[in-house]
């Protein structure tokens, strides 16, 4: 969308806010009816329609706090209980805070004017009061209270009500209606991140608009056949929407409508000169069958959208007592991870990489372990997500970093030649600017020859646009380490990025690797991988590489380089050492593995 584009829709937004002040409820506080109504046929002949009078001041606070008052016109001079008294007590109620209130009366004195400002009134008009000047300063009052509320409680992307406004008006609902059943249906957007990152973030705002325009399309429509009603669609997380339903907990109904919703999602958006296909993992909770209150619901359908997500997406799960589960160990595990640092759980194993031209090890991929006090051995599969969306990714990647440069040291020590060591490094920590003096600081105080360091990234980091990544590249390079694409083929595979970046290396997923010798198209995708890279001036790994006729083939290939099982499993440090000697010495005899 162009900014002229998103500027006038912005404009058309704010005209139809104005248009809804018209709707707001004015209380008019003042001893002489008359007055309050003359103030309400000026503000009629303007299109405002609710109003409630009081004329007895004493009432004031009661009615107050019996309607929703939008805006509160209050004389000051009244007798029993004066305006200044009344205004104080306002205020002083943290429910009244925000409420606008504009004092009206006959004195014209500056003091007046200034005690009523200074106690908390939000404007001021002097009787007689002028049309005109009524009309403008009610609009403005409520024209601010509706933008602050704006703010507050709506998207600014999709103007749709926000992750505040959402947590407040569930817990409402649940509050308000115990004895109902409400649907809650979470919706994470698969490919947000991924067209954030390499398109930018106008275009994924884009999209988010686009979606949630045919969501709305869906929850305006009720189920008839069941009388379930949509309560409430909300924008509740950057890449996720959430929609209320009431009225049914029907197994068969909500599956229907879920698929509805995914439906709804699943589409090509075209933003500019760019089209991106875009579905969504939907997860479903109900109250009270998965959840007491709304904090529990929110977190019962997060994890079953998660659970959607981390089965490839684009898909739609129920809650269960077995995500339940899972999302317990989840926090758990997040609170244990923060302190495996500190309590030494977190090491390293290293993998060789067999240069099979020389047969022999040259190198070692750190592979991070996690075995918890109680002696857990968890998977890097699980923690890993959990540290990155955590940001403890950045610290732990650091540790990484100085624990592997370190081994170097060792390994050197114990008589081994120089070796190369590939270290896995997550995008936060490449779009950390003080990642490379903290590669730097590592290579100096292990006194390790950076030449000896490759740094693995993934393809999507490398097309993630971030506008400072090819300085840290270039500065990477300059240090003398080496840049290598993990996982290559499995996402973002482009000509033009590989030319663009100063690369040294790619490593063939083991996913084209497990079924070469039996599937065509791997083996074709395998040929023309290593072919390109030779082209470039790039070399080639072979992850996953477990049999001998997977390394004879890619032998074949012209691919040098092979990780595997076939050669070793990984080893910790020490034992590295022995395994690593053995082979080099025998030539590759893996009977003496």
């Amino acid at each position: 969308m162009s900014q002229q584009g998103n500027t006038a829709g912005q404009v058309e937004h704010y005209n139809e806010l104005l248009e809804r002040t018209k709707q707001s409820l004015i209380l008019m506080v003042d001893d002489e009816p008359i007055i309050s109504d003359i103030t309400e046929a000026h503000l009629q002949c303007e299109g405002y329609s609710r109003f409630v009078a009081e004329n007895d001041s004493r009432k004031a606070l009661q009615v107050l706090s019996q309607h929703p008052v939008d805006l509160l016109l209050l004389d000051l001079n009244m007798p029993h209980v004066n305006g200044f008294e009344i205004l104080e007590a306002v205020r002083e109620n943290p429910r009244y805070r925000s409420l606008p209130i504009i004092v009206m009366t006959s004195a014209a004195d500056s003091e007046t004017k200034i005690r009523a400002l200074n106690l908390g009134a939000t404007d001021f008009l002097a009787k007689p009061v002028d049309p005109a000047e009524l009309q403008l300063r009610v609009r403005n009052c409520l024209a601010a209270k509706v933008y602050e509320r704006q703010l507050l409680y709506f998207d600014s992307v999709t103007y749709l009500p926000n992750r505040t406004y959402f947590h407040e008006r569930l817990k409402q609902l649940l509050v308000e209606e115990p004895e109902e059943e409400f649907v809650l249906f979470t919706l994470s957007i698969d490919q947000l991140k991924r067209i954030q990152d390499g398109v930018g973030a106008e275009a994924a705002n884009e999209v988010m608009r686009q979606l949630a325009q045919s969501l709305g399309g869906v929850v305006a429509q009720p189920d008839i056949s069941t009388g379930a009603e949509w309560v409430l669609l909300a924008k509740s997380g950057g890449d996720e929407f959430s929609c209320v339903l009431r009225g049914t907990s029907d197994v068969g109904v909500l599956r229907m409508l879920a698929n509805d919703i995914k439906l709804a999602v699943e589409q090509n958006c075209a933003v500019g000169s760019h089209e991106f296909y875009v579905s969504a993992s939907v997860g479903v909770a109900v109250y009270p069958n998965h959840a007491q209150d709304s904090e529990e619901l929110a977190r019962a359908a997060a994890g079953a959208s998660a659970e959607a997500k981390g089965e490839g997406g684009n898909t739609c799960r129920l809650y269960t007592e077995r995500l339940g589960q899972i999302a317990r160990r989840q926090l758990s595990m997040d609170s244990s991870l923060r302190r495996a640092l500190d309590r030494h759980e977190l090491f390293l194993m290293y993998q060789p990489k067999v240069d099979i031209a020389r047969q022999r090890i040259t190198g070692a991929e750190a592979l991070i372990r996690w075995r918890t006090s109680d002696g857990e051995l968890i998977s890097p599969e699980h923690f890993i997500p959990l540290a990155e969306e955590t940001g403890l990714i950045v610290p732990i990647g650091q540790w990484v970093v100085t624990t592997a440069c370190f081994q170097l040291r060792a390994w050197e020590a114990q008589g081994m030649a120089k070796m190369n060591m590939a270290i896995n490094v997550a995008a936060a920590q490449f779009f950390d600017s003080r990642f490379v003096d903290s590669l730097q600081f590592a290579c100096n105080s292990a006194k390790v020859d950076p030449k000896q360091i490759t740094v693995e990234m993934t393809e999507g980091t490398l097309v993630g646009e971030d506008a400072h990544l090819p300085d840290t590249l270039k500065r990477i390079k300059a240090m003398g380490a080496q840049i290598s694409i993990d996982d290559f083929g499995t996402g973002y595979s482009s000509l033009s990025y590989l030319k663009r970046f100063p690369l040294d290396e790619l490593k063939i997923d083991r996913s084209f690797i497990r079924d070469l010798a039996n599937d065509e198209s791997d083996s074709a995708i395998v040929q023309a991988i290593i072919s390109m890279a030779h082209s470039l001036g790039l070399q080639v790994v072979a992850e996953g590489v477990e049999d001998a006729e997977q390394l004879k083939l890619l032998g074949d290939y012209g691919c040098r380089k092979i990780q595997g099982f076939y050669f070793s499993k990984p080893r910790m440090g020490d034992e590295f050492v022995s395994f690593a000697k053995r082979f080099n010495m025998t030539q590759g005899n893996r009977q003496m593995g």
